[in-house]
């Protein structure tokens, strides 16, 4: 017996208290990856974004380095020179990059399976 007289389970030892605790934390609200795809209206970017990520700003980068990239490089004021050099980019780059990322990301029919992904299994 547990605390308040509550019965553990056999096999894992969970009361029924632990267990709605649990169901609780796995009861995540979800957000749809857009309002306008779950009121089912068309994409207000039209097919701006259904390209090679390649194509998209800073196509090059990975996901991963993107993400990187704009996390370490998003609030850093180069120079002029260094701008116009191509050494480093303005922080408006790497913001309008990982937008880009984002919205391409969503707008691939393929990525219909990944947006269904739960992170609880």
């Amino acid at each position: 017996m547990t605390k308040d007289n509550e019965t553990a389970c056999s096999s894992c030892g969970l009361t029924m208290n632990d267990a709605k605790q649990l169901a609780d934390l796995k009861a995540v609200p979800s957000t749809p990856s857009s309002h306008w795809k779950a009121n089912g209206e068309p994409d207000p970017h039209g097919d701006s974004y259904s390209c090679e990520r390649a194509q998209l700003s800073l196509g090059h980068l990975t996901d991963d380095e993107l993400a990187n990239s704009l996390f370490i490089n998003y609030n850093v004021r180069p120079s002029m020179e260094e701008m116009l050099s191509g050494e480093k980019l303005a922080p408006i780059v790497w913001v309008q990059a990982a937008k880009d990322r984002i919205r391409s990301i969503f707008a691939r029919p393929s990525s219909a399976a990944m947006r269904r992904r739960k992170c609880w299994k």
